[in-house]
């Protein structure tokens, strides 16, 4: 089977996958976004935008009942949580159609499945074969091994905050790593002398 060849794979569509994907597609490059679940991610889909329609609709009652402060006489509100479940649903669509749309817009292929890494410049997608000359993995923190329990060093020698992953792997020497994340960049921030 001949494989599919794009200048740049992004595995995973959350906030940072979906907006390195655009990015690349305006710089000419032809691009692929390769998520397992919703578009988006657990930001959209599940965490985040979820979260804060249901806070929304929290802050609403809230106002409601200190609207006595402002001369408003009114009821004690009756929330009705099918609405408010609804209305979460609405807002969880109608950003994921915007993302969908922006990735058409730039002529970006979406594949759903789950990417595997096969070597040299290859990733395999459900059995399909996918070639690229970059890929960019922004998995989320799901797809992340566990910790190995040790606490992560400090590098005397460089300034290690916001270094790639290269370089933070050799801050902390040759123990098996995780991906670094922010909280990893703040601990490895350099120690003053």
């Amino acid at each position: 089977m001949a494989k599919e060849s794009f200048d740049c794979i992004i595995i995973g569509s959350g906030p940072g996958g979906y907006v390195a994907a655009i990015r690349a597609a305006q710089l000419a490059m032809s691009v692929a976004v390769v998520e397992q679940d919703k578009i988006g991610g657990r930001c959209l889909n599940y965490a985040c935008i979820p979260a804060k329609a249901v806070l929304r609709s929290a802050d609403i009652v809230s106002e409601i009942r200190e609207a006595g402060e402002f001369g408003i006489t009114v009821g004690e509100p009756k929330v009705d949580f099918g609405a408010v479940s609804a209305r979460r649903e609405e807002v969880i669509g109608t950003l994921v159609g915007g993302v969908e749309m922006l990735l058409k817009k730039n002529k970006v292929e979406l594949i759903t499945g789950t990417a595997t890494l096969t070597g040299g410049k290859s990733v395999s997608v459900d059995g399909r074969e996918l070639e690229a000359t970059k890929a960019i993995i922004l998995a989320g923190r799901l797809c992340r091994p566990r910790d190995s329990g040790r606490k992560l060093r400090r590098n005397r020698d460089r300034h290690s905050a916001g270094l790639g992953a290269r370089r933070a792997t050799e801050a902390v020497g040759r123990r098996r790593l995780r991906p670094v994340g922010l909280r990893d960049r703040q601990r490895l921030r350099p120690l003053r002398r």
